[in-house]
């Protein structure tokens, strides 16, 4: 069974409790472990979360899933998680190497989106100003940016690092050459390219494919696709304490079940599984966007959350290429879960 809450970090130990004393759960469930688990972001780039809670593939696992969207974006999810309040954190994986590079005891123990899954949608103005199409060479693509007016959700967040190492990837200079600007939540991203305050966003479905349904723009840059070398670089991931203890680490093996019971069940059938997902968490979205956008994603788990060297390498070359320093290799992550999740049960 999952329960759910929208809350800020501070709240979570006092709702957790909260929820435990009001509950009114039969003998044999309340002997059941309780995963809790904190997601940075409520974007659907977090597909195996949403699928394994519209599932409840934690059932199968005799696990129940405590999860909370927690205000305040990666830092306060993986504060979340260096508190004691949650188990796992749900969050960008560039995020973490940063954090593991200043010292804290954080691991990757899962690849929730093996993809860059942000893309660029731009306005229609800017399509007939510039003359981007998805039909241009990927630098002429990049180069139209030039004087753009991007908008993220947070200055300095992923949205804002996605689009200065874009720029890169074109010769641009991420810093100088883009004006990135801060709007809000995707909503309020989705507004402003409608109404002309920006040039453009960065976002993952189903933004790009809302706007284009709507008309008001059009996605012309996907980076897994269309930049080379980066196909597979995880961007979404699972995180633990590095040193979490063996009654932790037994519920980490157990969440890496259900989240591949739920990725084998969403590409089993992309349709069913956007219409069931978009139903129970995002009504409002009109359904032929939320099944465009559930293929759109669906290369970013088709490998049960597997880390590797080669992935590793993206992601700290990705962390390097936007102005950080990431961590030594093979500091920040680990294929151990991954791998006790197929060999035992």
């Amino acid at each position: 069974m999952t329960r759910f809450i929208n809350i800020d970090r501070r709240q979570f130990a006092f709702a957790t409790l909260a929820l435990a004393a009001s509950a009114r759960w039969p003998a044999s469930a309340a002997a059941k472990d309780t995963v809790r688990m904190g997601q940075a972001t409520t974007t659907l780039g977090f597909l195996p979360v949403w699928a394994a809670r519209a599932y409840d593939t934690f059932a199968a696992e005799q696990v129940d899933l405590n999860w909370a969207a927690i205000n305040g974006g990666d830092p306060a999810c993986l504060a979340a998680l260096d508190s004691g309040d949650i188990d796992i954190a749900a969050t960008g994986s560039d995020s973490v190497l940063e954090a593991v590079a200043k010292g804290q005891p954080y691991q990757i123990i899962y690849s929730l989106m093996s993809k860059i899954s942000l893309n660029l949608t731009v306005s229609e103005a800017m399509v007939k100003r510039t003359g981007i199409s998805k039909d241009l060479p990927i630098k002429e693509r990049i180069a139209c940016l030039k004087g753009a007016t991007l908008g993220v959700a947070v200055v300095g967040g992923a949205q804002d690092r996605t689009v200065r190492w874009l720029a890169t990837r074109g010769g641009l200079d991420g810093r100088k050459d883009i004006q990135v600007v801060q709007i809000g939540s995707a909503a309020a991203l989705g507004a402003a390219l409608e109404n002309g305050r920006i040039d453009g966003f960065m976002l993952s479905p189903p933004e790009g494919p809302l706007a284009e349904a709507a008309g008001y723009g059009r996605t012309v840059i996907e980076p897994d696709a269309d930049i080379p070398g980066w196909k597979g670089m995880p961007s979404l991931v699972l995180v633990a304490r590095s040193d979490a203890n063996e009654a932790a680490q037994k519920k980490i093996v157990a969440t890496v079940r259900a989240m591949n019971a739920a990725n084998h069940a969403v590409l089993s059938d992309l349709e069913g599984s956007a219409d069931k997902i978009g139903g129970k968490f995002f009504p409002k979205l009109p359904q032929p966007v939320m099944r465009v956008s559930i293929r759109t994603l669906a290369d970013g788990i088709r490998d049960d959350g597997l880390l590797n060297e080669e992935r590793a390498k993206l992601l700290s070359q990705f962390v390097a290429d936007s102005g950080r320093t990431p961590p030594a290799p093979g500091s920040f992550w680990t294929n151990k879960y991954v791998e006790l999740a197929k060999n035992t049960k």
